[in-house]
Formats: structure tokens, C-alpha cells, sequence
């Protein structure tokens, strides 16, 4: 299947966000980069999760792909060693 320009769109962010997450306050980044969009997640966060509740994330993370790909853009998985950065706080 050809893959469409690599572009994080409205539809797809709009198709994702429909998804329930299976843990609460797992953090996926999509990172664009110039052939394909990266699900990213980090090592510490997914670690600190049991056996079965890894599963589920890897089941949700499929998910994301396949909706993702749905839309002819490539996807692909990454993950970071260490936690997920964390959020700026407003002054």
C-alpha cells in the first residue's frame, strides 16, 4: 500500500482521541518525523505497569497504528529509555 505525505491530521488526532486508554496516564507522544509518524513511548512509564496491563498497552498501541495507517500514512513504534518529559508549568 503507497503512504500518503507523512502528516499528523485532524482526522487521525480526532480517530485516536475516541480510543480509551486501557491504564490511566499513559503518555504516547506521536512524533512526526519525514517518512512516517512514531508512536512514542517511555520505558519507565511502561515498566512500572504489571504484565497484564503491558499487554493491554501493546494491544492500544496497535490500535493506534492500524488507525493511523488507515489513513495511508506509515507508523512505526519507538521508545525512549528513562520517564516521559513532563509538562511545562504556566507562570
Amino acid at each position: 500500500m503507497p503512504y500518503a505525505p507523512t502528516e499528523y491530521s485532524v482526522t487521525i488526532g480526532k480517530a485516536i482521541r475516541k480510543l480509551k486508554s486501557p491504564v490511566p496516564g499513559l503518555i504516547v507522544d506521536i512524533v512526526t518525523h519525514p517518512d512516517f509518524l512514531e508512536l512514542r513511548v517511555y520505558e519507565n512509564q511502561i515498566m512500572s505497569y504489571d504484565i497484564t496491563q503491558r499487554e493491554a498497552i501493546m494491544q492500544h498501541l496497535y490500535l493506534m497504528k492500524d488507525i493511523v495507517e488507515s489513513h495511508s500514512v506509515r507508523c512505526e513504534f519507538g521508545g525512549v529509555a528513562g520517564d516521559p518529559p513532563q509538562p511545562k508549568r504556566k507562570k
